[in-house]
């Protein structure tokens, strides 16, 4: 729904095709998310599910709790993925409906194409973050409980690489603003009325939810990254206190760089 108005703003809808189009909207939404996701979700999951229980259940060795640490930290990838082309499909053919169900010109029909495209990254991204956040909670506990060190030694991480967390929460978005500006740019010049009131207000509706969207995902890495980060200064400071027999390990899953680092602290307070 929320890419009805980026499409109602970029692609020019009427008030009259506005209400058809946000029921046709409805509609690919109730579908998605009750029937093909929950499909694509357990083919996914339904195998590392398994695994995380026996887990659970079961005595492990060090190397069949790396394995599954591996599989675990690439799980928000996998589900990530498995988002945007699930989206993307349905998205586009919800665009495409423009065409034969309401007779839209092919500029409309582009135009929302590109939209639902960009929607589908953010969906993406937002999703990655979410099932993050889930894995992390077992990938902590995995680690706690001992894994391959040479492994570790080796691979430093398993998940998404600190390079590829800024790629995909802040360089990728700053493009796609761009992108959405440049339409909205040729849009409002060449097909509208610029100096007029309406086209004003659709400018700065699109311009500020890209704006709060690049934000909010600006803000998740950075929320990320400080747990981290506050995890190891309190640890640091305890050291630094000369409470070195008090300190607490911090929690660790490995999934990124940072990670890591707490990961070799945590190795080196259980030698003190």
């Amino acid at each position: 729904l929320f890419v009805t108005v980026f499409v109602f703003c970029l692609a020019g809808l009427t008030s009259e095709n506005i209400a058809q189009v946000i029921l046709l909207a409805l509609g690919v939404v109730i579908v998605l998310q009750f029937i093909i996701a929950p499909i694509t979700n357990k083919l996914i999951t339904k195998s590392l599910s398994d695994d995380l229980e026996d887990w659970e259940r079961y005595e492990t060795t060090p190397r069949e709790r790396t394995r599954l640490l591996k599989r675990l930290m690439s799980c928000p990838q996998k589900i990530a993925l498995q988002v945007f082309i699930v989206f993307s499909l349905g998205a586009l053919f919800w665009v495409s409906s423009f065409k034969w169900l309401f007779n839209f010109g092919s500029e409309t029909v582009f135009l929302s194409t590109v939209s639902v495209v960009i929607a589908s990254y953010f969906a993406m991204v937002l999703s990655m973050n979410y099932s993050q956040k889930l894995c992390s909670s077992y990938g902590c506990r995995i680690v706690a409980q001992g894994v391959d060190k040479e492994e570790v030694k080796r691979r430093h991480s398993f998940g998404l690489s600190s390079v590829y967390m800024v790629l995909f929460h802040i360089l990728l978005p700053i493009i796609l603003m761009n992108v959405m500006f440049c339409m909205l740019s040729w849009r409002f010049s060449e097909l509208c009325d610029f100096e007029g009131s309406s086209s004003l207000i659709k400018f700065f509706i699109v311009s500020c939810a890209s704006l709060v969207f690049a934000l909010f995902l600006s803000f998740m890495i950075f929320k990320r990254m400080m747990v981290s980060i506050h995890g190891m200064r309190e640890m640091l400071e305890s050291m630094d206190d000369g409470n070195i027999h008090e300190i607490k390990p911090s929690p660790s899953d490995l999934s990124n760089d940072f990670m890591y680092n707490i990961y070799l602290v945590n190795s080196i307070i259980e030698l003190l």
